[in-house]
This record gives structure tokens, sequence and C-alpha cells, in this order.
């Protein structure tokens, strides 16, 4: 919770002050946790747990994807103002 609560801080202020190195180190936190979640921690879960941590993970990634197309732009304005 912690590592996802720093990541999305990251991205925030990555985004507002339009520091790029910020928003790749917050998805790669985001990233860290996902698999070690998902690779690590699930194995050791019963069957009703797994199936409520795959709905979050699908519900997650879902939003993340609506979240990314309304930022398109200020990312893609972030991206090519750094180079």
């Amino acid at each position: 919770i912690i590592w996802t609560i720093l990541a999305v801080i990251f991205i925030y202020f990555g985004i507002n002050n339009k520091i790029r190195d910020l928003v790749k180190a917050g998805f790669i936190l985001i990233g860290i946790m996902a698999v070690k979640l998902y690779l690590l921690d699930v194995w050791n879960m019963d069957n009703i747990s797994r199936i409520i941590a795959f709905t979050i993970l699908g519900l997650i990634l879902l939003s993340s994807s609506f979240m990314f197309q309304k930022l398109k732009d200020i990312i893609k304005e972030l991206m090519e103002n750094k180079q």
C-alpha cells in the first residue's frame, strides 16, 4: 500500500512539475508492486482472496487505461519538452 501511495505521489508531482523521471519512477514502482503481488503473494492466498485480487487488478488496469487516455496529451507534451 505504501509503494502504491508513493508511486501515485511520484506520478502526480511528475506531471504537475513536468519532471519526466518522477513519472517513470512512479510507473516502475507500480509495476514492481503488481509483479510482486501477483507472482509471490497471491499463491499464499485462498481461492476467494485470489478472485478478489485479480478482480481488483482488472479494475486498476481498466481505470489506469481511462486515466492514461485523459492524460495522454499532458504526458505527450511532457515527453516532447524533455527532449
